[in-house]
């Protein structure tokens, strides 16, 4: 809870007063027992209940010029952290970071909703969109909140509405936190099934809004700040793009080649399927001796003309130099707006070997090309495996989460055959960002899926060579604790034996449904899963848990704490 500091003024009055002696004390005690002491056994202001808090609480919520919430929001299968504050008339301005580590500025005001995000916030949902979309505001984006608009969901007369009242009769809540970061609540559960946290007024809340589950801590903010917010969001966002307003896709509809014994050139006909042409195309152009796997003989860049959507123009491309017989031309359309226009990385792949018949030229934005280079830089893969690897991860719609991760040099796959693991729905992005987390933080090998080594094959989510630990990767997000321990026990249940030497870990990720545990951390985590029914018996080979819950907080358990 964040606020202004509170003037202290100094008083000398009780040093003064214990320095009486004789009549003058007994005077003031006796004021002190008549209009203080007196007042308070026979009908004076009693201690506020839960109840009273509460109700107070969420009517100083309902007049807040402005509020700011700092929590998690459940939208479909994704938890997105949020920074936001919303004034009275619903104006909204923040962030917002997904669980892969992408972020993005949120405005939201009567005219619209705006998004700016990073690179990784487009890479995550958009991958092919990144190139057009990333570093700029934009509208009409969909909403990762789901249904949740903050304009009318988090208002303060909109939260309070959703909050419900609260009964006369309210007592502390029994299962829930009673200390957020430190610092003592109180719970208290509303008519709606909201709890209220409470440290002299309403300081953090559970609750559905718009269907959404969130658990956020909120604050009230003055209405000049918030405006201030808002005033600056909307100068910065005064240049929008539409996300439905795209930049020219080329592709390649013919081409013929010729060679006159000292060059080649290759003719070739680009159609703009459509988009503004703002920035001129390319054409790669690269010739081969005898077939596409054949030594390479030279390569060649040529710029495209402005074309107008729908409509072709024909580009040529000249090596300078003449295969001895056949020789085999290859080329790639690039658009500026999607792929981006430098070839480097493309090249290098082809440099390497690598077949590219299985991408089209559609979905080959510089980020994916960057990811297929660095798995090809690791000594443990051979081209055929990256190949295989990169087409399932496309198909498995995952290749946005492996490039950002990859690119950005914060993780490099060990595993022999990673295709595999994809087909076999054993690679999730969860995964993903927690083989991440382990390479960030360790000093040896971290592998995602399969790793093969020493005539042995390990499989998990995730493989700790620095720690010695399988790791089984999963979320968890029903409402009831006793059902939510049931399905980590579930989990546990299907991790395997870890092999010799290591331990069988699982990480699992709360969601804000699990109310009564979301909140928890340390000891109360540990023993309201006790309560709930987690044994040592039911974790079966799992030697470690850990859980991860509000704010990204993990507790890490071992069995024998069951």
């Amino acid at each position: 809870m964040t606020g202004s500091p509170v003037p202290t003024v100094r008083s000398r009055r009780w040093p003064w007063v214990l320095a009486l002696g004789g009549p003058a004390l007994a005077f003031v005690v006796a004021l002190l027992v008549e209009f203080v002491v007196l007042p308070a056994l026979h009908g004076g202001a009693a201690p506020a209940t839960p109840a009273a808090l509460a109700r107070a609480g969420t009517a100083a919520l309902r007049r807040a010029p402005a509020l700011r919430y700092v929590g998690d929001v459940l939208a479909g299968d994704r938890v997105v952290h949020v920074d936001l504050r919303v004034t009275a008339a619903g104006d909204t301005v923040g962030t917002l970071r997904l669980p892969t580590g992408g972020s993005a500025r949120l405005l939201a005001v009567a005219g619209g909703t705006y998004v700016d995000g990073d690179r990784g916030w487009w890479l995550s949902l958009a991958a092919d969109r990144t190139g057009i979309m990333a570093g700029h505001w934009v509208s009409g984006a969909p909403s990762v909140l789901g249904g949740l608009d903050p304009r009318t969901a988090l208002r303060p007369a909109g939260l309070a509405a959703a909050l419900g009242t609260v009964p006369a009769g309210a007592r502390a809540a029994t299962g829930r936190a009673t200390r957020l970061g430190g610092t003592p609540v109180t719970p208290v559960t509303t008519a709606t099934g909201a709890t209220l946290y409470l440290h002299g007024t309403v300081t953090a809340l559970d609750a559905r809004l718009a269907g959404r589950y969130a658990a956020l801590d909120v604050t009230p903010v003055g209405r000049d700040t918030a405006a201030r917010a808002v005033a600056a969001a909307r100068r910065a966002a005064a240049t929008v793009q539409r996300y439905d307003t795209l930049p020219a896709r080329y592709v390649s509809v013919s081409g013929t080649g010729s060679c006159d014994g000292s060059s080649c050139t290759e003719t070739v006909k680009i159609r703009n399927e459509g988009g503004r042409a703002t920035t001129p195309g390319t054409v790669y152009g690269r010739l081969t001796q005898g077939s596409v796997e054949g030594a390479k003989l030279g390569d060649c860049h040529a710029q495209l003309p402005p074309i107008a959507p729908g409509r072709t123009a024909t580009v040529r491309c000249t090596v300078h130099a003449s295969p001895d017989g056949q020789g085999w031309y290859q080329w790639v359309t690039f658009s500026p707006g999607w792929q981006g226009s430098d070839p480097a990385p493309l090249v290098r792949l082809l440099d390497r070997g690598y077949d590219l018949e299985w991408l089209d030229e559609d979905d080959h934005p510089v980020e994916v090309l960057t990811a297929l280079g660095g798995l090809i830089a690791d000594p443990g893969w051979t081209r055929k495996t990256v190949e295989r690897t990169c087409a399932a991860l496309v198909r498995a719609d995952l290749i946005g989460d492996v490039a950002h991760l990859v690119a950005s040099g914060r993780l490099a796959y060990r595993a022999a055959d990673l295709a595999a693991d994809v087909a076999a729905h054993r690679l999730t992005p969860a995964a993903l960002t927690e083989a991440v987390r382990r390479a960030d933080a360790g000093t040896d090998r971290v592998a995602v899926g399969t790793w093969r080594t020493g005539g042995h094959s390990y499989r998990a989510d995730v493989i700790d060579a620095g720690r010695h630990q399988t790791v089984r990767v999963a979320q968890v997000d029903s409402s009831s604790a006793s059902v939510a321990v049931q399905r980590i026990a579930a989990l546990a249940g299907a991790v395997p034996a870890a092999p010799p030497g290591y331990a069988a870990t699982l990480r699992v990720t709360l969601t804000p449904a699990v109310v009564a545990l979301y909140r928890l951390g340390g000891a109360d985590l540990r023993d309201a899963l006790r309560r709930a029914g987690l044994t040592r018996v039911r974790l079966g080979a799992v030697r470690g848990l850990t859980v991860v819950g509000a704010g990204g907080r993990a507790t890490d358990l071992r069995a024998t704490d069951f």
